[in-house]
């Protein structure tokens, strides 16, 4: 019972502490799949004023479904991108400084490291400890790029300046 109650605690903490670094990467990656469907546009709005062979409103149009064709993109990568939960605990043991706690109990639970029934409980108490003390949100930051969102901001003016000015 305190082995399948350890592992539901485990893995609870894991997919959490997974969402919270989906949402930090899904900051981090958004602008820049706007940039890259942005850049794209952009070679596009380029090669119609070197050749005339759209229509503005067709730049456009192209511009925005590549922006939002490649941020969808990045975002579907970095939500559906599946995660075992061993690897999971391995990332946040390293990242939170955990000293392979949660792996190790897990591995514990598991079977798959033998040890006498003291030791696995000492082991999985531990791990429970060890993870109740982790903040998420402070380790875990959410940050946005500011260089990153200037560079979007330019191109997001480029585009304008592209489709708006005479050819």
């Amino acid at each position: 019972v305190l082995l399948e109650q350890t592992t539901t605690v485990l893995t609870s903490h894991l997919r959490r502490w997974d969402r919270r670094l989906r949402l930090a990467q899904s900051v981090l990656w958004a602008p820049r799949g706007a940039i890259v469907g942005l850049i794209i546009g952009l070679l596009v709005s380029t090669v119609a004023r070197t050749r005339p062979w759209i229509l503005p409103g067709q730049m456009a149009l192209i511009t925005v479904i590549a922006t939002i064709l490649t941020t969808a993109a990045v975002l579907a990568w970095v939500w559906f991108w599946p995660q075992s939960t061993e690897r999971l605990a391995r990332y946040f043991d390293r990242r939170f400084g955990l000293k392979e706690r949660v792996s190790t109990a897990l591995e514990v639970s598991a079977g798959v490291i033998p040890l006498p029934d003291r030791l696995i409980e000492y082991q999985l108490e531990d791990a429970t400890r060890a993870v109740q003390k982790v903040n998420p949100i402070t380790l875990l930051p959410v940050r946005v790029r500011t260089r990153e969102m200037i560079v979007l901001l330019v191109l997001i003016g480029l585009a304008a300046y592209m489709l708006l000015a005479p050819n």
